[in-house]
């Protein structure tokens, strides 16, 4: 499948997200489970995976590619530590979504909807 853009991203229901990268020197997939242990925790399973390097280049952009995600994770960790304990708090009943956010929006209303049926 030809990439779009440089980066593609896929979540598939409702655990399982696939992220694509075209670089100039090097292509690679990274993916994420997500798999809930407990009301307040889950275990945030990331792996790599790329061709070996054919060249100093593609190493390169390979390791970068590692780090930047390293960064990137490190935020969306620590952000979503802090979401957790703004829910538990309790201080707010209802999170509106905007329309930016319509894939959070869509993945809420299939949970719910499975849930409905079980």
């Amino acid at each position: 499948m030809p990439l779009r853009n440089g980066f593609e991203f896929f979540q598939v229901f409702p655990n399982f997200v696939m992220i694509f990268f075209r670089g100039p020197s090097s292509d690679a997939c990274l993916t994420q489970n997500f798999w809930p242990i407990a009301v307040d925790r889950t275990l945030w399973e990331i792996r790599f995976y790329a061709p070996a390097p054919q060249n100093a280049a593609a190493l390169i952009a390979q390791d970068f590619i590692e780090v930047f995600n390293r960064v990137v994770f490190d935020e969306d960790a620590t952000a979503h530590e802090r979401v957790q304990q703004g829910l538990a708090s309790r201080a707010k009943r209802e999170l509106w979504l905007q329309d930016e956010e319509i894939g959070i929006r869509h993945f809420h209303q299939a949970l719910d909807r499975m849930i409905a049926r079980s």
